[in-house]
């Protein structure tokens, strides 16, 4: 392979593209595990509001309660985090042999999703043949960690293909992984024939195990001859979170991951990974922006960004470090933040900012250094005291699932300051990094989401902040008690809102 260079010409979803298939894969596989896959896996009909199928593409039951694992890009919108139906509800088709017509018998509502990673868990909710939901019971396939796969291992992948109506399955091997920047397995490599309509389908080992989902299908033109690499998302991608969920008990609510709404004057932290660069030259993450105009969205570090009309492709506006939200444009709008593959070398944290504005925008540098380069090492924040007269400040950070907090900050203001008022004027340039640094203090917390500040003067109510990637900032305020050493303020759990 040596001297030879792939022009990429075309990035699909294989939900409904189309494409010149490979080469299967001739391997045996037992009856009773095809057998088995053919019945696990279904056909998703995304519906709108009025019942109308507007999109399809395929699922697998992986709990037999009726929980199945597919592609969000399948019932919804990635870059707005918008599911296609208003309640959730999804069309599902199962057959129990390779010569059934497939048929949509069963509504399904999405209880998990995560535009970001492209997989949404759907639960079924109704027969339209009058089963009894609670008492079926639904074949499954166990969920299997890519760990023991290499480049060779046989693999099938088993869906409905668009223009059909029986499943379909294919074989052929893992040509490889796709590694994120915080090194795990973004996508498996395939050369298994993916037809469209196999999104959010199934990919499985020997032994009839789930070891991925069917996303994409990537061309290539290496000298006029096409050739077609099929993209999976891992299984151990899938949220342990969901699956604990489900070993609790039914999931009866909804939750969309991944998916963050922007508040007016608050900055809110996030970070690129490079789980989507394998299809295709840059990170891109999205935002939802608040309905306030007209406004101004701030990114530190010049990262390149555009505004997206819902349901829309390519962005109508685009800027570096700043952009413009005119008082005629449209609600809901997407924000879309993209850093591409050739500058992407490590995983990049940064912060996002929108605030409303009175129609004029004031120039500032968006060059100056993100919150989190000015963060101190955990330790003594002043020398000059004596230990009678400073406290310590302790306690931990926490995500919305109670894990400890990714890259966690800790933010102690001066006694007297809105600390929030404070890091969004930081942020917009009307505050200069030396006047920032006067009034507050950043402190990283422990890879554990622990932190201990220690030396802070006696004698004040402090305002406090802590914070993480893909949140805002949570406050709060401290002032020891007489004699008090030190203040522990306990688990802190961090917010989207």
């Amino acid at each position: 392979m040596m001297g030879r260079h792939l022009h990429i010409r075309l990035v699909t979803t294989v939900a409904m593209a189309l494409f010149l298939p490979g080469l299967a894969f001739g391997q045996q596989l037992s009856q009773a595990v095809s057998k088995k896959a053919v019945s696990a896996v279904v056909k998703v009909g995304a519906i709108d509001k009025a019942g109308k199928i507007v999109g399809f593409g395929s699922g697998t039951f992986i709990d037999a309660r009726g929980y199945l694992i597919t592609n969000f890009h399948v019932i919804g919108d990635t870059k707005s985090g918008r599911i296609h139906n208003p309640n959730n509800i999804a069309l599902i088709g199962m057959v129990k042999s390779p010569r059934e017509a497939i048929k949509y018998e069963w509504h399904g509502r999405v209880v998990r999703a995560d535009p970001r990673l492209d997989l949404a868990l759907i639960r079924i909710v109704k027969s339209t043949t009058g089963i009894d939901v609670a008492a079926h019971k639904f074949p499954t396939l166990p969920v299997m960690s890519t760990k023991l796969l290499n480049p060779g291992s046989p693999v099938w992948i088993v869906g409905f293909p668009a223009g059909v109506r029986t499943v379909n399955m294919t074989a052929g091997t893992i040509t490889g992984f796709e590694m994120n920047l915080v090194d795990k397995v973004s996508w498996l490599r395939t050369d298994a024939e993916i037809n469209p309509g196999n999104s959010g389908g199934l990919v499985m080992d020997t032994k009839g195990r789930m070891v991925g989902i069917p996303t994409q299908v990537r061309a290539a033109d290496r000298k006029h001859v096409v050739e077609t690499i099929g993209f999976a998302r891992p299984a151990e991608r899938i949220p342990s979170q969901w699956l604990k969920e489900l070993k609790a008990g039914h999931i009866d609510d909804t939750r969309i991951d991944g998916k963050f709404q922007l508040v007016i004057g608050e900055a809110m932290m996030g970070e690129a990974q490079g789980d989507q660069m394998a299809l295709s030259n840059a990170e891109r993450l999205y935002y939802q922006l608040p309905s306030a105009r007209p406004g101004l969205v701030m990114v530190s570090d010049h990262h390149e960004i555009g505004l997206f009309k819902l349901g829309e492709k390519k962005p109508f506006r685009t800027g570096t470090g700043e952009i413009e939200v005119q008082s005629g444009d449209p609600h809901p709008l997407i924000l879309g933040i993209g850093f591409p593959q050739a500058k992407l070398k490590a995983s990049t944290s940064f912060w996002v900012l929108f605030d409303k504005t009175d129609g004029t925008i004031a120039e500032f540098d968006l060059a100056m250094e993100k919150l989190g380069r000015l963060e101190k090492e955990t330790g003594v924040a002043s020398k000059k005291k004596s230990k009678k007269d400073v406290f310590t400040v302790a306690g931990s950070i926490v995500d919305v699932t109670g894990k400890p907090a990714v890259q966690g900050l800790v933010l102690i203001g001066n006694p007297g300051i809105d600390l929030g008022s404070t890091v969004k004027k930081y942020l917009k340039g009307s505050l200069t990094k030396a006047e920032f640094k006067k009034k507050v203090r950043i402190f990283k917390a422990a890879s554990d989401g622990t932190f201990k500040v220690t030396g802070i003067p006696r004698g004040a109510t402090y305002p406090i902040g802590v914070s993480a990637k893909g949140y805002g900032l949570t406050r709060l305020s401290i002032e020891p008690k007489p004699g008090e050493g030190k203040v522990n303020v306990g688990v802190l759990k961090l917010s989207t809102k």
